[in-house]
């Protein structure tokens, strides 16, 4: 789904933070060649996804 969103030409700048209980290495790289912005590996904190999603967005 995230290739997808990227290759659209109408949706390729919206930014995409994956969220998942994957966390090998294959899967970390499978979501950065799929265009990922940004990776978050389950379980989290709040405070870890308000810092991916403040950094992605840069604000």
């Amino acid at each position: 789904m995230c290739a997808a969103v990227k290759a659209d030409p109408a949706l390729g700048h919206v930014p995409v933070i994956l969220v998942t209980a994957r966390a090998q290495r294959a899967d970390l790289q499978a979501g950065q060649e799929a265009g990922a912005d940004a990776y978050l590996i389950k379980p989290f904190s709040p405070v870890e996804l308000l810092e991916r999603v403040t950094a992605t967005l840069g604000t």
